[in-house]
């Protein structure tokens, strides 16, 4: 019978044992009956471990440096993100609130020169209405006067005319009553001279010139139907009409 080499350690620490398997994937118990897959596995796990030997202390300094990279570049990103969360708001706010600001006022300045121009064109239409009916008032205040003065003159005319009626026949019973009392001695006795028509070259226009002097000669009656009036009652005194 061929002789093998003693195992003093599988019948007092058998837990160890299978820990080796489970924290480091070597199977005592396949290497302790020499099993070919055992012996493959523990092959498998020596080039494994021959390179995580060589290069692990490199991939840990890597996964360091990726941690603590990671790590400052969100930390930095964090203060980025709160630095623009404080400070954002009120730049945001101020931004609309300017925003807003400017539609108001242009929408002042439109509403405002939309309104202007209604009330210049109101008011260009109401001046030019109103002076219309101020023109058309006057021009008929005008002719309103005009006729009052043809009126006047009229009446002036038929006053002439009465006058030289009486006269007429004042003269008349003049020379009869010299006729009848004197017989042919009678003097001649010649007619007088019929009171002459005012004389009205060209009917008065009342202008817009509101003088002291126009004023004035109105005021005390030196005006031309005046003068004419006094004329006609000094004849009519003269001859006793």
């Amino acid at each position: 019978m061929t002789k093998k080499v003693k195992d003093h350690i599988s019948g007092i620490a058998p837990g160890s044992l299978n820990a080796a398997d489970t924290l480091f994937g070597i199977d005592a118990k396949g290497l302790k009956n020499l099993d070919p897959q055992a012996l493959a596995a523990l092959k498998d796990l020596q080039q494994d471990a021959k390179w995580w030997a060589k290069n692990g202390r490199k991939i840990q300094q890597q996964i360091a440096l990726i941690a603590a990279g990671t790590a400052e570049k969100n930390v930095t990103l964090a203060q980025i993100a709160e630095v623009s969360q404080k400070y954002g708001k009120p730049i945001i706010a101020a931004k609309y609130k300017s925003a807003l600001n400017e539609k108001k006022f242009h929408n002042f300045l439109t509403e405002t020169k939309d309104k202007a121009a209604h009330q210049l064109g109101m008011e260009n239409a109401r001046h030019s209405s109103q002076m219309q009916f101020q023109q058309a008032n006057q021009n008929l205040q005008r002719q309103i006067f005009t006729a009052n003065i043809q009126l006047r003159a009229n009446q002036l005319k038929l006053k002439a005319d009465a006058a030289n009626e009486q006269l007429k026949e004042k003269h008349q019973d003049f020379k009869l009553t010299a006729a009848m009392n004197l017989g042919s001695k009678a003097p001649f006795l010649p007619r007088p001279n019929d009171v002459q028509q005012p004389f009205l070259p060209q009917t008065p226009t009342p202008t817009d010139d509101l003088s002291a002097h126009t004023v004035g000669a109105t005021a005390t009656g030196r005006g031309l139907f005046g003068f004419i009036s006094r004329g006609i009652e000094k004849v009519r005194k003269f001859f006793g009409i």
